[in-house]
């Protein structure tokens, strides 16, 4: 008489989960223990923006686009997009064509600075009059220069300009251009770009340096590099700054701790040469280059949910 065979055990697989999050899409224990180090360090973003950052007020808020390039042509068109509307509208041409420049609103008025003509970089700027919708010449830069970047700092009413090409082919003493750049607690922090210049002797065509610049002590400072090197684009939430690596990826820098977090993947593969700003929490990116091909797209990055959502493109490729 032959034995009955053995009883079979059933076992059950932990279920990997993070319980801060109720994530549950771990395939080890090692990716778990990763998530939950990233997870808490958001959780104290989520409640400082939440306790320090207003909801962006959308019933007069626009994104305005000037300018820029498409296959090789530059433009001095203008368009903006309503918030509240949810569509883009056109608004009155620059008074001179140019790509590559620098654009920062302040107050009810947009200043545009430098960037690239029809046949050479430029000093030019002018200003547009949101309320009479009227575009006037201002003082040029001292330095002609293009794909340099531009930020306003509220607590020394002044625009800042670093960094660009200076005759096409030469960086400007502060050797990067497309560079990522925006203002922190009275300060100005500026992040990688492209070196390109063919004189260094080492060849460094991107760099990964963070640097910060004092006005109180008119000094500069450096920084934690970037986990990358490349053009990027940054922006400022709360007691946190963004930066968007070209072509691939946003991380979150704390200047507190100097250290960056790795956040979500560009929406879009290969994009570069892309605007981006942002409103209360959430950032928006638009324009550039996508796999070789000029776009219109545009997108929402929520910092908090750490997910992209696609918006109505603009008009014009640039």
């Amino acid at each position: 008489m032959s034995s009955p065979p053995p009883a079979t055990i059933q076992t059950t697989a932990p279920i990997l989960a993070c319980e801060t999050c109720d994530a549950s899409t771990f395939t080890s224990r090692n990716q778990l223990f990763r998530h939950i180090k990233d997870c808490a360090v958001n959780m104290t973003y989520v409640a400082d923006v939440e306790a320090t950052v207003p909801t962006a007020e959308t019933t007069d808020l626009y994104y305005y686009v000037t300018g820029g390039r498409l296959c090789g042509k530059t433009l001095g068109s203008v368009e903006r997009y309503s918030f509240a509307r949810n569509c883009w509208e056109s608004v009155p041409s620059m008074l001179e064509n140019r790509g590559s420049h620098g654009a920062v609103g302040v107050g009810t008025e947009l200043f545009v600075l430098g960037g690239g003509g029809f046949r050479s970089n430029l000093a030019t700027c002018e200003k547009f009059d949101v309320s009479a919708a009227t575009w006037s010449q201002i003082a040029p830069m001292t330095t002609y220069r293009h794909a340099l970047a531009v930020v306003y700092i509220p607590e020394t009413k002044s625009i800042y300009c670093a960094g660009g090409w200076v005759n096409g082919f030469k960086c400007s003493p502060v050797p990067r251009r497309l560079l990522g750049a925006t203002a922190h607690d009275g300060k100005l922090y500026v992040f990688g770009g492209n070196a390109d210049d063919h004189d260094h002797e080492n060849k460094q065509w991107y760099s990964n340096v963070v640097e910060c610049f004092d006005p109180s002590t008119n000094t500069w400072s450096r920084k934690a590099p970037l986990p990358i090197a490349g053009p990027c684009s940054a922006v400022t939430i709360g007691k946190h700054i963004f930066v968007l690596l070209h072509g691939r990826s946003v991380v979150r820098y704390s200047p507190t701790d100097d250290t960056y977090v790795t956040m979500a993947n560009l929406p879009l593969p290969e994009w570069y040469c892309f605007d981006a700003d942002v409103a209360g929490t959430t950032i928006y990116a638009l324009g550039g280059i996508s796999k070789g091909v000029w776009s219109r797209e545009f997108y929402a990055y929520d910092t908090i949910a750490n997910t992209w959502a696609r918006l109505p493109p603009m008009k014009k490729r640039r």
